[in-house]
């Protein structure tokens, strides 16, 4: 008899001390299963395992991140098994495995989720991928590549794969819309006019962007036109920025070389036609600012500096949180400027705006693009 309550007692021992291990697990929605990289960090809230997390700016804490908040995005990490509050130094795993989801479709991405500190397999409007499912329910994270998804940086140095934009093969003929892809940065580009070269090329100087060389034809490179593009921004919620550096060969031959932000609109073949746009427009050698205000007239105005033959620069336009615009040549302020601004709420995407005039320009070659978030 005293052997077996021996027996007993030693079971119910080793059975608590199962549950004992099991308890915090099963009170966690959210499980670390392997961490590859991880960083400490202070919690400006609290935060809990298997929550995702931004660091803001203002303090340098991690918060909830949110794909509907700018000041939220992009995530940098999800909290693992390190928890805490306000001040409080927390786990966040930049690169490992996570369990506790259900449901999951094995293989497809993991976003960042509109709901504070989620992940989601439906990609809300800003668009961040921060993992990958890998069954049902466990998620592999990789947060270390925490660029911006609203950066877009690109030199120009292979050619891009081109395909039309509902598919098959790139055309030309007037207002065909096409694709160029260069790595991770994919453009859209509008024929202006019908070409016979159907796509722009790679040179030694960068992308030859202007297609024929003849009157009333021209191109419009853009990084998409609609809201979900990662590059369409909203006045009064981001503070953005374009800037574009390109040779002009023939000046005289431009009709229309205009950077700079429009509505997010269908393409037009005349830039005159959008219903909003702030943009430097490089006119026949004259570089000028020209803005449209919901759908009013073109206002132009001339800063008088110039561009000559074969020169080459960098045109840059920047709007505010409140819509301002300011414009900047070779990273200085025109010699003239204007003042204007994007009402609030707008949606506006960058753009490249080419157009030759009867003495065709020759060449436009466009050597870098950076567009993001200021």
């Amino acid at each position: 008899m005293n052997k077996l309550f021996q027996k007993i007692i030693v079971a119910i021992f080793m059975l608590a001390l199962v549950l004992a291990f099991m308890a915090p697990q099963a009170q966690a929605a959210y499980h670390v299963k392997k961490v590859f990289s991880r960083i400490s960090v202070n919690a400006g809230e609290t935060v809990v395992t298997g929550q995702v997390v931004a660091i803001k700016d203002s303090d340098g804490e991690a918060y909830k991140a949110d794909a509907n908040v700018s000041y939220l995005r992009p995530a940098v990490g999800i909290v693992g098994s390190k928890t805490g509050g306000d001040g409080e130094a927390i786990e966040i795993i930049t690169s490992g495995i996570l369990t506790g989801w259900s449901g999951l479709k094995e293989g497809r991405a993991g976003y960042l989720s509109e709901t504070a500190g989620a992940v989601t397999q439906s990609p809300p409007e800003w668009i961040h991928v921060v993992g990958k499912a890998i069954n049902s329910t466990d998620y592999y994270f990789d947060f270390t590549d925490t660029r911006d998804p609203n950066l877009t940086i690109e030199y120009f140095t292979v050619n891009p794969i081109t395909a039309g934009i509902a598919g098959g093969a790139a055309t030309g003929a007037d207002g065909d819309e096409n694709v160029m892809i260069f790595g991770k940065n994919v453009f859209e580009y509008h024929i202006i006019g019908t070409n016979t070269k159907i796509a722009p090329i790679i040179s030694a100087n960068g992308l030859v962007a202007d297609l024929d060389d003849a009157t009333a034809e021209g191109i419009e490179i853009t990084q998409g036109i609609t809201a979900r593009s990662p590059s369409a921004f909203t006045v009064g919620t981001d503070t953005f920025y374009l800037k574009v550096k390109f040779t002009l060969v023939d000046i005289t031959g431009t009709d229309d070389c205009a950077v700079g932000f429009r509505g997010d609109e269908a393409y037009q073949a005349a830039i005159d036609d959008y219903n909003d746009m702030a943009a430097l427009n490089v006119i026949a050698g004259a570089i000028k600012i020209e803005t449209i205000d919901d759908n009013a007239t073109t206002t132009t105005t001339d800063t008088t500096d110039t561009w000559a033959d074969t020169e080459t620069h960098s045109l840059e336009v920047y709007v505010d949180s409140d819509g301002a615009v300011t414009y900047m040549i070779d990273g200085a302020a025109p010699t003239t400027t204007a003042a204007h601004s994007i009402d609030t709420g707008d949606v506006v995407v960058p753009f490249f705006h080419f157009l030759n005039a009867s003495d065709v320009c020759e060449t436009v070659t466009i050597s870098y693009w950076e567009c993001g978030i200021q």
